[in-house]
């Protein structure tokens, strides 16, 4: 699966965000409640940013003939044998299980509510953003991280 060129645009989109961001700052753009938190929130903002550039980094490495993604771009919903996964998708397992705990601990209070998600769409416009995933009449049940390379699926 060979990425397209405005998949490419938008990792070097996101990678032009991180270079302009250090652990010891919080871009303007985002809500005073997530600048004046503890650092422990934008820290965790700023690692799943990290995070999915890492994970595209991996896909953009790939030999085109693995399939890592669905037809409907949900990565890691694809067929597999005997629940194994295909050789070559370890490291996109390992980084998709971390981004998934990530998300799930910065996008859900302590009431399992979704909090926060905006965030990662102020800070990187449509390169990456989250959005609802199955609602029911409560809210999110589960919420999606769509990035450059396809969609991730938390809580």
């Amino acid at each position: 699966m060979e990425l397209e060129q405005y998949e490419i645009d938008k990792i070097d989109e996101l990678k032009a965000v991180r270079a302009g961001l250090t652990d010891n700052t919080v871009p303007r753009n985002l809500s005073e409640t997530i600048r004046n938190a503890e650092s422990g929130k934008t820290h965790r903002l700023y690692k799943l940013l990290d995070l999915i550039i890492q994970l595209c980094d991996c896909v953009e490495k790939l030999d085109n003939t693995i399939a890592y993604k669905s037809p409907d771009d949900f990565i890691l919903q694809v067929e597999y044998v005997n629940n194994e996964v295909p050789k070559g998708l370890e490291e996109i397992k390992r980084l998709y299980e971390e981004i998934e705990n990530e998300a799930s601990y910065r996008f859900i209070d302590s009431k399992g509510q979704a909090t926060g998600y905006s965030e990662l769409r102020k800070l990187c416009g449509s390169a990456a953003w989250v959005g609802p995933g199955e609602k029911d009449s409560f809210g999110w049940l589960t919420g999606i991280i769509h990035t450059p390379v396809g969609k991730i699926v938390y809580g």
